[in-house]
């Protein structure tokens, strides 16, 4: 072999062993994180859209779903009535334990729902209105049901005050707050999206009206941190995509109330008659009371999303 081949090889050679060096170094350093991967899981048992979970007890519990089309049955054409087998919602309720890569179907909800809103709470599911067929208020249901993943069962809890589809709900404090939609109007005609905000407690079974969200809404995504809920983009104008705009807007809804102190209190007051002070070492001045879509951080509690409530305790949203 030339004496230049050798030479050649010997480089490359060299160059392989310096890269494999570098290399396991690089990743001595850097090792990869734990579980950051995908892999997959066991399939869910039947195909499915518009499904929402619930993690209680170390299991996911998925419910719901939209319908489906009836086999040989073919989607009605835009603007005629879709009749009473066309997306009747399956009311699926799956079980999955990550532990063994296993699902369990459990009993479907009693009344055949979809988009309906759901929390959990001690060990329970609760699942709250719907929509029965079509995306609409007048469509919806006032249905309040207590799922007890255990024992497999449903009981039924005082229902909402009014028909709601598409709404969030969230727990905090052992409260479950369910808010926005879509509901009915007073002639249970019609419908329109509110930002109605209602609490139910699951221990006295009993509902409460509280300040209702700014802006209205449906098919939001909603969270829970430190406490306060977090209402997250949705649709406004209407339930169905093409009458609707989505809208990129959060909200944060301060369930529980902070203790006032006597200085809150008098600043309480102040927003009450639209006026905050603020106080510094450069400023003592008076401030009108904000206008909407302004963040005023002084008053007793912050309000990120514009409305300001006529209570001693200041803003709520």
């Amino acid at each position: 072999m030339p004496v230049v081949i050798k030479r050649v090889f010997a480089v490359v050679a060299a160059a392989c062993v310096i890269a494999i060096a570098i290399g396991e170094r690089v990743v001595a350093q850097n090792p990869p994180a734990r579980g950051m991967r995908w892999s997959k899981a066991a399939p869910f048992p039947e195909p499915e859209e518009e499904l929402y979970g619930t993690v209680v007890g170390g299991k996911f519990y998925v419910i719901g779903g939209f319908g489906f089309t009836p086999p040989g049955v073919q989607p009605p054409p835009p603007g005629v009535s879709k009749g009473p087998c066309f997306s009747c919602p399956p009311a699926l309720v799956y079980e999955y334990d990550p532990g063994p890569d296993k699902w369990t179907k459990k009993k479907n909800i009693p009344v055949a729902v979809h988009h309906q809103a759901q929390a959990a709470y001690n060990g329970k599911i609760y699942i709250f209105g719907g929509c029965t067929r079509a995306i609409s208020g007048e469509g919806g249901t006032t249905n309040v049901w207590e799922f007890d993943p255990v024992a497999d069962s449903y009981r039924a809890m005082a229902p909402m005050s009014v028909k709601r589809c598409s709404p969030i709900a969230e727990q905090v404090g052992g409260k479950i707050y369910v808010i926005g939609g879509l509901e009915p109007y007073e002639n249970g005609m019609g419908t329109r999206v509110t930002g109605r905000n209602q609490m139910f407690d699951p221990a006295a079974n009993t509902w409460t009206e509280r300040s209702p969200m700014p802006t209205a809404r449906n098919h939001a995504f909603a969270g829970v941190v430190n406490g306060k809920i977090y209402v997250i983009g949705g649709r406004i104008g209407a339930g169905n995509i093409p009458a609707t705009t989505n809208v990129d807007v959060v909200e944060e809804y301060e369930a529980v109330r902070r203790p006032t102190t006597a200085r809150s209190t008098s600043a309480a007051a102040n927003c009450r008659t639209g006026r905050c002070r603020l106080r510094s070492a450069r400023s003592r001045r008076t401030m009108r009371r904000p206008t909407r879509g302004t963040c005023f951080p002084r008053c007793p509690t912050r309000c990120m999303a514009t409305r300001w409530a006529s209570s001693a305790t200041g803003c709520t949203w």
